[in-house]
């Protein structure tokens, strides 16, 4: 009895170090989740401030390119006022040349009327000499008449006939003179109706031309004069356009200098709120720090417990050895007890003779496989007040030869474990993102040949949780350390197959669950179980239980990862939770 109470005392307390050692775990993994949040947070605060500034600087950008637009508009303007003013001075140009070309085509015609005249002075000069070559003709022939009667008259005398002779000769001087003055005249004025001809023909093509050229004048005045109009519109649309402009223009500039202010105020008290959060979570992480040296601390004075109690295991070993010789002899106690109960019944009810209580006899030897507990005493009721109890199978303990551990009892349908040898061939595909619960995350490599050649129930599956790596327990942390261990050229893996439970959760009501994953995680695990609809099924159904480490698998028949967390946070008044159970929480 000294010696069991020692084993179950050594049990009790390697099994507080081991819950000391899970809540120091998980505490410090709480610490680094905070510490993860408030970094987030930091960051979350950062990217803000880093969103108002581009926005300030976008609003900034806009206004000025609303300046350069207003700048531009003001420069099309005054380009069009420079070509109105060229085209108003274009215009005056042509109105002055045209008025010039009405003054030449005004003297053109009054050197045409000259012209005329003179023409018809000409004329008239022209008749005066035909009818002085008239008059010529009539005295030559009067003179010839004469002659011819002088002749005819057969006068006589050298005066006379000289007179005549020397009248005829004027008058034949005169005439040839006369002739030849009137071809002179005819040839001049021939001459100058010719030039007067050809200077009226050059007028009139000038004239033409000048009118050519004064209907384009016009033509030209009124389309400046249009495009003047136009422009005088273009111009009053424009004023009102840049006056509307620069009323915008003020209300943005207003607005930036408000938004200004804003960002300004903003900035101020994102920085006395950066600031602010840095203090308060410079003081969590000092506070943080000084949490994880006490729990460093408190996990090293663990450890050195958990050292001690396996030293004092190894001599509780060594006791279980001899107390597994005695307990031979002990067996066949139980044979001679037997044999003597046998012989004592008839004597139970003989006066002064002790009671053995054969109830209370028979239930421990039932109870202990390896050990007889055998009670005697005076009083029957005494006896059974103090008959140790151990109908609950559930709660009843044993003491293994390998290990000398206690631990519970499995139940039907528990997980188990077995144990494969291979050959290392690059790393293993395994989810060590629940560093208590490592599991086989896709069977590849090494895997698939041990496969190949085990039978089905020792082949290695997805799920499969790694409980030892080469004989030594492993987590998260040092899984990838104890495999690639470069002393050994095998992999000895001792794994443990989970258990398939299936719970049908009815809402209203909270599942009472934390979960937790990774974006690496094969699958979500449970973390805590508190008051709601898991922990009332884990109350009505005590055989089919889960507990922390669990992983969930599926819910509501979907498995990937999204359609689990948004089902579990989803409104379906029916939740059907595919759990592969592994034991991890009742130890």
């Amino acid at each position: 009895m000294k010696q069991n109470s020692q084993i179950c005392k050594v049990n009790s307390e390697l099994l507080r170090c081991y819950n000391a050692s899970g809540h120091v775990q998980a505490i410090r993994t709480d610490l680094q989740s905070k510490l993860a949040n408030a970094q987030e947070e930091a960051r979350s605060a950062k990217e803000t401030n880093h969103a108002s500034e581009e926005a300030c600087q976008k609003m900034e950008a806009r206004a000025s390119e609303k300046e350069t637009a207003v700048a531009d508009l003001q420069a099309k303007i005054e380009e069009l006022k420079t070509a109105l003013a060229t085209a108003k001075s274009e215009a005056e140009e042509l109105r002055q040349l045209a008025e010039s070309k009405e003054v030449e085509k005004q003297t053109l015609a009054q050197a045409i009327a000259t012209s005329k005249k003179e023409a018809d002075d000409k004329e008239t000069k022209l008749s005066q000499v035909e009818a002085q070559k008239t008059e010529l003709e009539r005295q030559l022939k009067e003179a010839k008449d004469e002659a011819a009667a002088y002749l005819h008259a057969q006068l006589s005398g050298s005066e006379a006939s000289e007179k005549l002779q020397e009248k005829l000769a004027v008058l034949e001087a005169d005439k040839v003179s006369l002739e030849k003055h009137v071809e002179d005249l005819k040839k001049e004025a021939e001459t100058k109706e010719e030039s007067l001809l050809q200077k009226a023909k050059a007028s009139e093509a000038a004239t033409a031309e000048i009118h050519a050229q004064l209907l384009s004048a016009k033509e030209e005045a009124a389309s400046l004069q249009a495009q003047l109009s136009t422009t005088e519109v273009a111009k009053v649309e424009l004023e009102k356009s840049l006056k509307e402009r620069e009323e915008v223009v003020s209300s943005l500039r207003a607005d930036a200098a408000k938004l200004g202010e804003e960002i300004q105020n903003i900035k101020l008290s994102e920085a006395n709120k950066a600031e602010a959060e840095s203090a308060s979570q410079t003081a969590q992480v000092s506070a943080l720090q000084a949490e994880n040296r006490r729990l460093d601390a408190l996990l090293q004075e663990a450890n050195r417990q958990k050292e001690d109690i396996k030293k004092a295991n190894s001599g509780l070993q060594e006791e279980c050895q001899r107390l597994r010789v005695d307990n031979q002899g002990l067996e066949h106690d139980v044979v001679d007890l037997a044999r003597m109960l046998t012989e004592l019944k008839a004597a139970v009810h003989q006066p002064g003779l002790p009671v053995v209580n054969l109830e209370a006899h028979s239930r421990l030897i039932a109870g202990t496989p390896r050990y007889c507990y055998c009670c005697w005493q005076e009083d029957p009721k005494k006896q059974q007040q103090t008959v140790l109890d151990v109908s609950d199978e559930r709660q009843r303990t044993v003491v293994h030869t390998e290990n000398a551990m206690s631990e519970v009892k499995e139940e039907e349908d528990t997980p188990h474990t077995f144990m494969v040898k291979f050959r290392r061939k690059g790393p293993l595909s395994i989810d060590k993102t629940d560093i208590h619960n490592v599991v086989i995350k896709d069977v590849a490599g090494p895997l698939i040949d041990w496969n190949e050649s085990q039978a089905s129930e020792h082949q290695i599956r997805r799920y499969d949780r790694i409980v030892q790596v080469n004989g030594k327990k492993i987590s998260g942390v040092d899984v990838d350390l104890h495999i690639e261990d470069k002393g050994r050229a095998d992999v000895l893996l001792t794994l443990q197959r989970p258990v398939k439970r299936k719970l049908t959760l009815h809402r209203p009501g909270k599942l009472g669950v934390d979960l937790q994953y990774r974006k690496s995680s094969a699958k979500p695990w449970l973390t805590n179980i508190t008051d709601g609809l898991v922990l009332q099924w884990n109350q009505e159904n005590p055989s089919q239980i889960v507990t922390a480490h669990d992983r969930l698998v599926a819910v509501n028949s979907r498995e990937e990862l999204d359609g689990v967390i948004d089902e579990v946070r989803g409104p379906s008044p029916t939740l059907v939770l595919d759990v592969l159970h592994y034991g991890i929480g009742l130890h």
